[in-house]
């Protein structure tokens, strides 16, 4: 029979593990290796920014067509080098969050590049597909793949109003 040993360490540090097998009868030689655990980057990714001036809406057909940039920040001090995917939506729910199989998506790209830490870099985002209305608010999701674990996964989700705030009037002014 076949027996195969593992290891999952959870705690950061160096390990020394020895390996001993036994037939029964007779134990090996020890087989020894050591295995280092590093802390797991410190990473938080967020889109900062979305610029729909790239995006055309047909009015009659409410296809939209076009590219959204999404300025994507890494708030954390580490450098991200794994890629990560940005993707476009429509809320049809309503609940500020992307819930698949549900809300629209108009646009996704991979995002390849490196992303140093404490640092933002723009990403271009093809759209094409239709949407409910015409200059509609429109979601970017940065990570929508979950490939990054971040120390905040709160903040990967914006919408294109973000920017627009109603004020009201100075005092004694209607």
């Amino acid at each position: 029979s076949s027996v195969t040993p593992s290891f999952i360490a959870d705690v950061v540090g160096t390990y020394e593990i020895q390996l001993v097998v036994n037939d029964g009868a007779k134990d090996s030689s020890p087989d020894e290796m050591s295995v280092i655990v590093a802390p797991p980057p410190l990473l938080d990714l967020e889109p900062t920014e979305i610029d729909t001036l790239g995006v055309s809406t047909n009015g009659q057909l409410l296809i939209v067509t076009g590219n959204v940039r999404v300025d994507v920040t890494n708030h954390g001090p580490d450098a991200l080098a794994r890629a990560f995917a940005v993707t476009i939506f429509e809320d049809l729910n309503g609940d500020r969050l992307f819930t698949p199989g549900t809300d629209r998506v108009l646009g996704q790209t991979q995002v390849t590049a490196a992303l140093a830490g404490s640092s933002t870099i723009p990403v271009q985002v093809p759209l094409a597909g239709e949407v409910s209305f015409k200059d509609g608010i429109l979601y970017a999701f940065v990570d929508s793949g979950n490939s990054v674990p971040e120390t905040d996964e709160t903040n990967n989700i914006r919408d294109s109003a973000f920017e627009c705030q109603l004020s009201p009037a100075p005092s004694g002014q209607a």
